[in-house]
């Protein structure tokens, strides 16, 4: 009987540890997809061991039950900074530049004066030093905080088509070396997935958060992917003479179709000098897309006509002053030409990765 009784409570506590280990499981599992969700506020490096083992898209009902005050907090922060950008008529990307700035200041905690730890008395979510930004009182204000940055922010004029981190250098005015070892490329990816979760309103905001307030989504590659290499960048160059290489050159079959990058209209179409078959874009708000060294052109691209994206203007050649088929891409905006490869990243499109 006695050996019996211990059997049974064997069995017993057998079975209760086996449902404590099932409830820490859940814990366990629950906590780490809450920890999950709150990584999209937080730098992409402290959760890759997480999100790597545990799904996205835990609904915000989700986390504003079961997250921490301080995690709640870190989420508002970050609305407040997007819909004040959004209010000022920002792009996403530079409301990005102001996510991804203040993911790298203080993790979007509006911080107050840590003693030794700050660095020169800097304070709230830009960790901005007073009296430059404003007196401590207003700075610890993250309206007033983020009006300040998107102030400074403002005076960069070509913010949009230039990396995130030398933009947010030149507002912040940091230690150079430091902030460059201390940010990421996944940084920027969490802040745009910040501002797509948070951008409300008529404003469109492409799949990856990298279209700008002058246009709409929709640009893309001006070859199909994969069917091209780079073989000259943007930039001065000397051949027999030095001079500015206005665009970006993609070497592809001759008769390789190629694509109006967006929607716009023909402004011209035609022999164009060394650029040889010639195809010109306006797509508005100051922004031009040209194509050069053209086999031929696509049936109806004339001077006048107007285009969409991904609609096949011409193809691949070596007309004009060219040494094999490719096609010579350029981008202008406002008149001046800017680099076709960062310039079209910053719109969604990645020259560099499609090429083959």
């Amino acid at each position: 009987m006695k050996s019996i009784s211990k059997k049974v409570i064997g069995f017993i506590m057998a079975v209760i540890l086996l449902v404590c280990i099932g409830v820490g499981g859940i814990i366990t599992v629950v906590v780490a997809t809450i920890t999950c969700g709150v990584a999209l506020v937080s730098p992409v490096d402290e959760a890759k061991d997480i999100l790597g083992t545990i799904k996205e898209g835990v609904s915000d009902t989700f986390f504003d039950v079961l997250a921490s005050a301080e995690q709640k907090k870190r989420k508002e922060n970050a609305a407040l900074i997007v819909r004040i950008g959004q209010e000022r008529n920002f792009s996403p990307h530079s409301i990005g530049i102001a996510i991804a700035t203040a993911i790298q200041e203080s993790k979007i905690e509006n911080l107050p004066f840590q003693g030794a730890k700050n660095d020169h008395k800097s304070l709230g979510l830009f960790q901005q030093q007073p009296p430059w930004w404003g007196t401590p009182e207003q700075i610890m204000d993250p309206v007033f905080a983020t009006n300040a940055f998107y102030d400074a922010l403002q005076e960069v004029p070509d913010r949009d088509m230039r990396p995130m981190i030398d933009v947010a250098i030149e507002v912040q005015i940091p230690d150079e070396k430091i902030y460059r070892r201390d940010w990421s490329a996944d940084r920027e990816e969490v802040a745009m997935s910040i501002v797509k979760d948070n951008y409300t309103g008529d404003g469109k905001v492409g799949d990856n958060c990298t279209s700008t307030a002058r246009t709409t989504v929709g640009w893309q590659l001006p070859l199909e992917s994969g069917v091209y290499s780079i073989t000259d960048g943007f930039g001065w160059r000397c051949l027999f003479v030095c001079k500015n290489h206005d665009g970006v050159d993609l070497a592809a079959a001759a008769q390789t179709p190629i694509f109006a990058a967006h929607d716009g209209e023909v402004t011209f179409s035609g022999e164009n000098g060394t650029y040889g078959n010639f195809v010109r874009v306006d797509h508005g708000d100051g922004i031009i897309t040209e194509y050069a060294h053209m086999s031929a052109y696509e049936s109806g691209v004339d001077k006048g006509s107007k285009v969409s994206g991904g609609q096949v203007i011409g193809y691949v050649g070596t007309t004009g002053g060219s040494t094999g088929n490719h096609l010579h891409f350029n981008v202008k905006v406002d008149g001046k030409y800017v680099d076709p490869v960062p310039w079209m990243l910053n719109q969604s499109v990645n020259i560099q990765d499609n090429q083959r």
